[in-house]
């Protein structure tokens, strides 16, 4: 069978849908013992696959960037719309509104964010990816989604047989795993860390809610923020000023901003962060905290069906979007109270998901074609 996979999004910025599409099909190469592949880029093909070049079962297809909307609905869809694939493989961003093929089609839908909590995107964008994802399904073969969650949620939205849906789970990236001490003074130094912090990663957005982590920081007893700086890391959002002005008021504490950090860096900067706390209140996985555990961190996380699916009882959890309880959690993780279970446990528990899994997962699916996959 050919397999066609879009892969154009890794020339953006590069986020958890986007480190998600690059280890499921680099582990999907991997495994594959008798298909062929058509995987598309944009603008050159990314680093992570040159080796595909040499490969005669893979073709590489690399396409002009332009401006994003334009790019992601005439001209990935009129390249498309040549090919001879028996599936289409779209893992970050639905298919483009007017692709058809006699190949089968499988969209990924990540989160109902655009339904649940529209109110946490631009509103054109709720609206985009509501007639997206209302398109995806009606077109689609298979949906793909990355928790239970987020399946019972599409189900909801859009009447979706639950048969229909495919649940994956997202991996923890191999390279978390990978420390070397000697390398820790440069990165400390290179994004100005402080020598003891609790951290919190994620796009800086509304949903991410980063704003009542540093509302609930400021208001420790003035010991605990003289013991741990708070550390915002992750690349800018939406509404990223209103963060901005929060942090601005709330000068009492040390709080520092890093920004977006490379994937090399975020091991050494998980690694040394003495409590890993995600306070979002709308999530389609949330990576991050399993991220964490597999350094070894102990995780504080909001109590949100999803984060509960995913972390089970390996986190210590609060009161969603409630300061107070926010506030006192995080006391009790600082005075040594984060949780029932050692380092060595969390690594082991963060080690269940792996993109090799997902990706012989996503291969089983592929196999109930019609066609030999």
């Amino acid at each position: 069978m050919k397999i066609a996979i879009d892969l154009t999004s890794l020339a953006d910025n590069f986020s958890g849908i986007e480190r998600m599409t690059l280890n499921i099909t680099m582990n999907l190469l991997e495994i594959n013992s008798e298909n062929k592949f058509q995987l598309y880029f944009k603008e050159e093909i990314h680093p992570e696959f040159l080796y595909c070049k040499e490969k005669d079962w893979i073709e590489c297809i690399v396409l002009p960037r332009k401006n994003k909307l334009w790019f992601n609905q005439v001209t990935l869809l009129r390249r498309l719309l040549k090919s001879d694939a028996d599936l289409f493989l779209f893992m970050a961003f639905p298919a483009p509104f007017f692709f058809r093929s006699r190949g089968k089609i499988i969209n990924t839908i990540h989160d109902m964010g655009c339904f649940d909590c529209p109110e946490t995107m631009p509103r054109k964008m709720a609206a985009y990816f509501r007639i997206m994802n209302r398109n995806s399904v009606r077109r689609s073969w298979r949906i793909l989604t990355i928790s239970e969650f987020s399946k019972k949620q599409i189900r909801k939205h859009l009447k979706v047989p639950s048969e229909k849906i495919k649940v994956l789970y997202l991996g923890v990236s191999s390279n978390i795993y990978e420390y070397n001490i000697s390398k820790w003074e440069a990165i400390k130094t290179g994004y100005q860390l402080p020598d003891r912090y609790i951290m919190c990663l994620s796009t800086l957005e509304p949903k991410k809610n980063m704003k009542l982590l540093v509302e609930a920081y400021r208001e420790l007893p003035e010991m605990y923020q003289d013991r741990v700086a708070l550390v915002l890391a992750g690349r800018k959002g939406w509404k990223l000023e209103k963060l901005l002005e929060t942090v601005e008021e709330n000068k009492k504490g040390k709080i520092c901003i890093t920004g977006y950090i490379d994937e090399e860096d975020l091991p050494y900067i998980y690694h040394h962060a003495e409590l890993f706390v995600f306070p979002s209140f709308y999530e389609g996985f949330g990576i991050p905290p399993l991220e964490a555990m597999a350094t070894g961190r102990p995780v504080l996380a909001s109590d949100i069906d999803v984060l509960k699916e995913v972390l089970q009882d390996r986190a210590v959890y609060f009161q969603n979007n409630d300061k107070e309880s926010l506030k006192s959690t995080l006391i009790a993780c600082l005075n040594g109270k984060a949780g029932q279970y050692s380092a060595e446990e969390l690594i082991e528990y963060s080690r269940r998901f792996n993109y090799q899994k997902t990706a012989q997962r996503l291969q089983q699916i592929m196999e109930e074609t019609d066609v030999k996959a």
